[in-house]
């Protein structure tokens, strides 16, 4: 199943692709998100390099793009439309 969260949102304004989202794929996108993230931080904490701002605060910032992108959509939809499926 391809998750519409997890790809590149080519649409206009960069927002998410509410057309091709359901329910089902919220779940799975949080968690590889949230993988993506912690990986990155973890890569981030491993880093030889002597830390900076660069490659501490900035790779930090950055490090949760996709967690924040998803968790928007989901907050966006969850908010304006709820229901079961969302609340649980």
């Amino acid at each position: 199943m391809t998750n519409p969260l997890l790809e590149t949102w080519t649409t206009p304004f960069g927002l998410p692709p509410f057309d091709r989202i359901s329910d089902d794929h919220y779940g799975p996108a949080v968690e590889a998100a949230l993988g993506e993230a912690r990986a990155a931080i973890a890569a981030i904490a491993a880093s030889g390099a002597e830390p900076g701002f660069a490659n501490t605060i900035e790779a930090l910032e950055q490090a949760d793009t996709r967690l924040n992108a998803v968790l928007g959509a989901f907050f966006s939809v969850a908010g304006a439309d709820s229901n079961p499926a969302r609340q649980a």
